[in-house]
């Protein structure tokens, strides 16, 4: 059994098919819809004309009776006040006009003087509406209808004066119309079956009913549909609405003629929708018939022409398909490439699946050189004592790709660097020199250039560290910022040499600049007191140190007498100004001939020292020659 899924191509040429027979439907249903009202508008014009014929009929009968009645008035017979006469006469004349259910004589209290029907004990009718307008206007007048309490027919009762002499109302004489005549109507007028004819008052009572007038008549149906649609138009009108007997009838009503006092009431007439619409049920059923053979055969010529023509050719193309997706390059549909939109489909399924193959190929060999090439990339990286990376411009300087000579440098993995997962690169950065080296690196991104850098880091061991790093801005071709690329080394033994070096040239330049000082003294003056006291503050000076004293030897050798000082307190110059040549640190580099350095006199021996010491003192001796002969000593503290 070949199960559908709504997104398969065969459901949708079914639906297209479905979808074509639509408009088809819809034509025949607003056919069957516009048939349905022109019928319904027939119908309820042929009804609305019959309760029309009704109402005619039964106000030339009110006018009939009118003329009846005020002849009936002048007779003898009915101004007589013989009752048994009068009845006699009203009763022969009553057989004559079947049309009505009663006539009789009322007196002006209301009691019957005289009826042509029987009538046991006394029936008073004063409270009629029909006698009191009588008795007041002197004139013709009609009552509600009801149902008469004499004969026991729905009844519409008039009445008419009988005058005396002088013109006073001597006696009412009424006629009640017999509405059964309606029921006759209804058969006569040969309505469709199920059709009825009903006569109801403003209080929803019936009247009159055709056919089962004895099962309906004197029951209130005020709450039936067609009743309070009835009630509520006041009026002439039709309806489609369910009867008193729940049956759906197309209606048409219209009051019956009567005295505006008195109230309407109303006769309809009620045709069944099964009946009245039977024809065009028969229309829509041969129609929908028809359409549905027709929508049959087309969507059978979908299912297997589909299939022929168009579904099999799809297989093969999904086959082909799958079997490229499964990865066999070599998949092609085998179809002919015949004029149609499926041939040139398979054309370029064929095409493609070559194509795809021979850039398969290329991609599998460039693959392979992009492996060796990574490999080898790798290899070199690894090999780097520093560290290459890639990462965010941000504060924390965020890691997207670092080597892995990145753990010899900041003691951190490659994997603990990245992301920030234990540490950031911006916090391994001295906090002294964090907030330059991002101006640096905001510089140079400002101008596009390249930037190097020396700082100091801190490793994961808490060591610090000179690193120098060179890298620069990646860009889009937008112009924006993608990442920051670069190298990182370790600079502390070169950063060191360099500063030990500065510091070696530094202490050069002092002491060529105190060498200038000194020859420009001695060539400046031949007495050497002033050389000796201009050359001493140079050595100071190069010496970094506020005490020092030149001793020169006497004629003896001897001993050592002081020729100038700096920094010697006053009260101490006494006891250095003479000093014998075997006593003291003066004495010592006197008789080895050759410069001594003593870093802390205190730990020395006491003979030696010829300066008191206050505190650690390192003590700097140096020989005085001229000419190959030791002529004193250079003592600086």
């Amino acid at each position: 059994m070949v199960r559908l899924s709504t997104s398969s191509l065969r459901f949708r040429l079914l639906f297209l098919v479905l979808l074509a027979v639509v408009p088809a439907l819809g034509l025949t249903l607003y056919t069957y819809t516009e048939l349905r009202k022109l019928i319904a508008d027939d119908v309820r014009e042929d009804a609305l004309r019959l309760t029309r014929i009704a109402a005619d009929d039964q106000e030339d009968t009110i006018k009939d009776t009118r003329q009846l009645l005020f002849a009936l008035a002048q007779l003898p017979q009915v101004r007589s006040t013989d009752p048994l006469a009068c009845s006699e006469f009203l009763a022969r004349l009553l057989n004559q006009y079947p049309q009505y259910a009663l006539l009789g004589v009322i007196s002006r209290d209301g009691d019957i003087l005289c009826s042509a029907i029987p009538i046991s004990g006394s029936i008073n009718l004063a409270d009629r509406d029909y006698v009191q307008r009588v008795l007041q206007t002197r004139s013709f007048a009609m009552g509600d209808y009801q149902s008469d309490p004499i004969s026991g027919k729905a009844t519409l009762d008039v009445g008419q004066p009988v005058l005396d002499e002088i013109g006073q109302v001597q006696a009412v004489i009424f006629a009640s119309l017999d509405l059964t005549w309606l029921n006759e109507l209804g058969a006569e007028a040969q309505l469709p079956e199920g059709s009825t004819l009903t006569v109801i008052d403003r209080h929803g009572i019936i009247l009159v009913r055709y056919p089962d007038p004895d099962k309906w008549v004197g029951q209130s149906m005020v709450e039936a549909p067609i009743v309070e649609t009835i009630l509520a138009h006041q009026g002439e009108g039709t309806a489609e609405a369910y009867g008193v007997d729940g049956i759906q009838r197309l209606f048409a009503f219209t009051p019956l003629f009567g005295a505006p006092e008195s109230g309407d009431v109303y006769v309809s007439i009620g045709i069944p929708t099964t009946v009245a619409f039977a024809s065009t049920h028969r229309v829509l059923t041969r129609n929908l018939a028809g359409l549905g053979l027709v929508t049959t055969l087309a969507l059978a010529a979908a299912w297997f022409g589909g299939d022929a023509f168009i579904l099999r050719r799809v297989n093969m193309l999904v086959g082909a398909t799958r079997r490229l997706t499964a990865g066999d390059l070599s998949a092609r549909t085998g179809l002919p490439y015949a004029q149609g939109e499926l041939g040139q489909l398979a054309h370029a399924f064929d095409e493609m699946a070559e194509s795809l193959e021979r850039r398969v190929a290329e991609r599998d060999r460039a693959e392979a050189e992009l492996r060796e090439s990574q490999r080898a990339l790798s290899t070199l990286m690894s090999n780097l004592p520093g560290m290459a990376y890639r990462s965010h411009d941000d504060r924390d300087r965020t890691i997207e790709f670092v080597s892995e000579g990145c753990f010899g440098l900041t003691g951190y993995q490659p994997s603990e660097l990245a992301g920030n997962q234990r540490a950031s690169y911006g916090e391994l950065i001295h906090p002294d020199d964090r907030e330059s080296v991002w101006n640096e690196i905001q510089a140079a991104l400002q101008e596009h250039r390249p930037f190097q850098i020396t700082y100091r880091i801190r490793t994961a061991a808490g060591e610090e560290k000179w690193a120098w790093e060179q890298g620069r801005g990646v860009f889009s071709p937008t112009g924006d910022l993608v990442a920051l690329e670069g190298y990182i080394i370790d600079a502390t033994e070169r950063v060191l040499a360099h500063r030990t070096l500065e510091q070696r040239v530094a202490d050069r330049t002092r002491e060529l600049s105190a060498l200038y000082k000194v020859m420009a003294t001695t060539s400046g003056s031949l007495d050497l007191d002033t050389i000796l006291e201009n050359s001493l503050d140079p050595v100071l000076a190069v010496m970094e140190s506020d005490t020092g004293a030149i001793h020169l030897l006497d004629e003896t050798k001897e001993t050592l007498r002081l020729a100038t000082w700096r920094g010697v307190p006053p009260h101490l110059v006494a006891e250095i100004e003479s000093v014998p040549v075997d006593d003291g640190l003066a004495g010592w580099v006197i008789k080895r001939g050759e410069p001594l350095v003593v870093p802390n006199i205190e730990n020395g021996l006491r003979p030696l020292l010829a300066v008191p010491a206050t505190g650690p003192q390192a003590f700097i001796g140096a020989p005085i020659r001229a000419k190959g002969q030791v002529l004193g000593v250079l003592s600086v503290v």
